[in-house]
């Protein structure tokens, strides 16, 4: 169940594929607005002056006061009135029904649209720029770093990136971070690379984090003349091992969402991060 128990919407193949889609837009109190009519007399003689019209009333005033007596000094005032109308009958929905293009396109159906993207068609596997991973149900969703045309219901295969030890990787490389201050109480890491020393300041609230937990996410190390600069993440040790999964949806070229459906699933903490998604 999702949130407060309530069911947990199941992926649907045919709404995914379809061609043809239906999009209500529900008009919730419509209105109309109104301008204030002019009405400089309401007949027997009276007059009550020009008033504001349907482009309401703009005016100079030049107002005599003890700082302007002599009435040299004046500015523009504008009067609008606009009164909303409810209107009563406005209880239906409009729908707009309109085509789903079947192809992946940078621009307007059809498939023989010049503009079609070709590159993502043809391509037959990418690299995991960040996932989202849960292991309990075995889905996730992978943001790619290229366009990769995979449909609802295609088969598709997931091979994380191997790590051969758990450490701090700057690209493939594992090096060593090391803390400047007291457990608990760290001021800087530092990676030195050949004879160059890369530092990276450690935010107030991040200053009793170990080496694992700051290098969770990726961080900016910088030489001590600014340089040059590094990216170092933590990685734990994993094997490279391709998974099973089926695409159930794909909203754009580069966001996949899959269910993994082989025997052997990811287990829990699984690095995606780097993965190659690939058509089976």
């Amino acid at each position: 169940p999702g949130i407060n128990g309530a069911p947990i919407p199941e992926p649907n193949p045919d709404y995914d594929l379809a061609e043809v889609a239906i999009a209500p837009v529900f008009l919730n109190n419509v209105f109309t607005n109104e301008f204030v009519p002019s009405t400089p007399n309401i007949g027997h003689g009276t007059y009550f002056g020009v008033v504001g019209g349907l482009n309401g009333s703009w005016k100079w005033y030049n107002i005599q006061t003890e700082d302007n007596p002599d009435q040299k000094i004046g500015n523009f005032r504008g009067l609008f009135e606009i009164v909303p109308k409810p209107e009563k009958r406005a209880v239906y929905a409009t729908s707009f029904v309109y085509r789903r293009c079947a192809q992946p396109l940078k621009s307007l159906c059809p498939a023989e649209n010049k503009n079609l993207n070709g590159d993502a068609i043809d391509r037959a596997s990418a690299t995991v720029a960040s996932a989202e991973f849960d292991s309990e149900s075995a889905t996730a969703m992978f943001r790619l770093a290229a366009d990769m045309v995979l449909r609802s219901g295609d088969a598709a295969t997931v091979t994380p990136k191997a790590w051969a030890s758990s450490s701090v990787y700057v690209g493939d490389t594992a090096v060593e971070a090391t803390p400047t201050g007291s457990s608990g109480n760290y001021t800087k890491w530092t990676i030195t690379i050949g004879a160059t020393a890369y530092v990276v300041d450690v935010p107030e609230k991040e200053k009793a984090l170990g080496v694992q937990a700051f290098f969770s996410t990726a961080r900016t190390l910088k030489a001590a003349d600014g340089s040059a600069s590094i990216k170092a993440k933590y990685h734990a040790e994993q094997s490279a091992t391709a998974y099973e999964a089926m695409v159930y949806r794909a909203p754009t070229q580069q966001t996949k969402y899959v269910q993994f459906t082989g025997s052997v699933k990811p287990a829990e903490g699984t690095d995606f991060e780097g993965a190659t998604f690939a058509k089976a």
